[in-house]
């Protein structure tokens, strides 16, 4: 997937200053407009044999979920750089990678963070999609129910899956 980049990211009550080329990206306060470092990269970006871009996703309570890019092309295969999620824990002060998944789908389909609104995630599961995995045994729950009404012609499903906002 390409991810596109922003320079000056809206979160929260803030904004994020992140450059691709910096170490560090900063929050920048809209009530005082003062800078401050938010996350610091190590090693350095300019130390990497190939560079790899960081960009936060969204912010709650406990999490940071960002998204790591590494910036290469293989012109054989067609393909870009590894993309991984991350998900850094405020309070062990640890990062890991994370995927998430929607349970009522046996199938693990990654429900991409990078489509968010505030601290909100926005997945779209096409009708023939839904249809497929349906007639395959590959659901449950209430996607199932949603599934179960469906045919290929009809309109994308949405998920959206609230997390608890950061302070």
């Amino acid at each position: 997937m390409a991810f596109e980049s922003y320079p000056i990211l809206e979160w929260g009550s803030d904004y994020l200053l992140n450059e691709v080329s910096l170490d560090t990206i900063y929050k920048i306060s809209k009530r005082e407009l003062s800078l401050r470092p938010f996350i610091t990269r190590t090693p350095a970006i300019h130390s990497m044999a190939i560079s790899i871009y960081l960009y936060p996703l969204m912010e709650t309570d406990k999490y940071i979920f960002m998204r790591s890019t590494e910036i290469k092309y293989d012109m054989e295969r067609e393909e870009g750089g590894a993309e991984i999620n991350l998900l850094y824990d405020k309070q062990d002060k640890k990062t890991y990678t994370q995927n998430l998944y929607n349970k009522d789908i046996t199938d693990k389909i990654d429900i991409e963070v990078s489509k968010r609104f505030e601290n909100t995630v926005i997945k779209s599961y096409s009708a023939e999609l839904l249809v497929d995995l349906y007639k395959e045994g590959k659901l449950t729950g209430a996607l199932s129910d949603i599934a179960s009404q469906l045919n290929e012609e009809d309109n994308p499903v949405l998920l959206l899956a609230r997390f608890p906002q950061a302070n």
